[in-house]
C-alpha cells in the first residue's frame, strides 16, 4: 500500500483510528531465532523498520496537514464556533480531521450530529483537499 492509500484509509471507516491501524498493520515482525543469525536479514531487518518509522512519521505530518488545511479553509466564524465545541482542545491534539470535518457540517449545516451518524460528503472534502495539494 502506498503512502496515499494509507492516508485515504480514513475514507473507508471513519472510525478507524488511522495512525493505530497502520501501525499495527505495518509495523516489522520481529526476526527469528534462525534469521538472527544472518547478518544480511538482520541488515534487512533494520532498514524495514528505518521505512516503518519514516513512514509514520509521514502519516503523521499528513494528518496535521490536512486537518490545518480543512480548519484553515474555515470562515473565522466557523473556527470560532469549531474551537468553542467541548471536544476541541482533545481533538485537535489528535489531529482528527474526521471531527472537524463532522463538527464543521454540523455548524454549517446546522444539523444535530446526534441524530446524523454518518457524514457521506467528508470523502469528496479530502479527496478535494489532496488535488488542491497536488497542484
Amino acid at each position: 500500500m502506498g503512502r496515499l492509500e494509507d492516508v485515504v484509509a480514513v475514507t473507508k471507516d471513519i472510525t478507524v483510528d488511522i495512525v493505530d491501524t497502520f501501525k499495527k498493520e505495518k509495523k516489522p515482525k520481529n526476526l527469528t531465532a534462525e534469521e538472527e543469525k544472518s547478518d544480511v536479514d538482520v541488515e534487512i531487518k533494520k532498514e524495514e523498520i528505518k521505512a516503518y518509522v519514516r513512514d509514520v512519521k509521514i502519516l503523521e505530518s499528513n494528518l496535521k496537514k490536512i486537518c490545518s488545511l480543512v480548519f484553515g479553509n474555515c470562515t473565522d466564524g466557523v473556527r470560532t464556533l469549531i474551537k468553542s465545541e467541548e471536544l476541541y482542545e482533545e481533538k485537535s491534539k489528535l489531529f482528527d480531521c474526521i471531527w472537524i470535518l463532522k463538527t464543521c457540517k454540523s455548524i454549517v449545516c446546522d444539523v444535530d450530529t446526534k441524530a446524523s451518524k454518518t457524514f457521506p460528503s467528508y470523502r469528496f472534502i479530502i479527496f478535494s483537499t489532496f488535488e488542491t495539494i497536488q497542484k
